[in-house]
Order: structure tokens, then sequence, then C-alpha cells
């Protein structure tokens, strides 16, 4: 129900008479600390879950790191970028994996268009890498 009504919102279409601003803000709260407890975050008394981040967003994790890592063995014969596309809630578990997802969009799930990309550099005075990831207007390193 929220997501329809977000997106009629959002289009500037009516919306039924009880869907009010002040219902709405419930709604948007439900959702995001619902989905904060399912994937890991603390939420209703109960601790943060690290076992249940890595479960939820490790594995897109472990392919991005992998990709990196054949990216600078091989430089020129692998591919320097690669694209994943994912739902809302996607994006949310994966910057939680990273520990970024409150200093990027606080408490709440992206936007529908939100974007994360994550960026393997090589400083030129050390012999190491390090990332740089970037989400909407935000930059953390």
């Amino acid at each position: 129900m929220q997501d329809a009504l977000l997106i009629e919102k959002n289009n500037n279409k009516p919306l039924p008479g009880w869907a009010t601003d002040q219902l709405l803000g419930k709604l948007d709260q439900i959702l995001n600390d619902t989905d904060d407890y399912e994937t890991g975050y603390p939420g209703f008394g109960l601790p943060m879950d690290f076992e249940l981040i890595k479960i939820r967003s490790g594995p897109l994790l472990k392919e991005i790191i992998q990709n990196m890592q054949t990216a600078k063995n091989q430089k020129n014969d692998f591919k320097k970028i690669n694209f994943y596309s994912a739902h809302d809630v996607t994006i949310s578990s994966f910057l939680k994996t990273l520990e970024a997802k409150t200093q990027i969009i606080g408490g709440l799930l992206p936007n529908y268009t939100a974007t994360v990309a994550v960026e393997l550099w090589q400083a030129s005075n050390v012999d190491s890498n390090f990332i740089q990831e970037e989400s909407d207007d935000f930059l953390v390193q």
C-alpha cells in the first residue's frame, strides 16, 4: 500500500482523502523500521545482527570485491566497469554491509532511482588501493 501511495503522490495523482501526509509519514517510518529490522539493523529492542547483514548483501559485496581484484591483477585484460540493477531494499542492505547507510541516506530507504557507485582507486604515491563509494550527493571514503 505504501508503495502505491508513494508512486501516486510522486506523480501528482490524487490520493484518497484518508491518505494524509501524517499517515504517509507513519507508513514510511514503519516500512523503513521493518526493512532495517529484517536486514539486521537494530530495532524493536534488538541489537544489530551482523550475520543477517552478511547473509543479505555479502554475496554481492563478495562479487564486487572479486571483480576489483581481477581488474587490479589483470589490468588491461579485464573489463573496467560492472553494473548491477537492484531494488531499493537491496541498495539499502548493500549500504548496511558497508556500514554506510546511516551516513548516506539516514534512516530511510533510498529513492527508486538511487544509484551507488563503488570505485577502485590506486594512489600514485603508495602501493595500495582504496575504494571510493558515492551515492546520490554524498561521498564516503
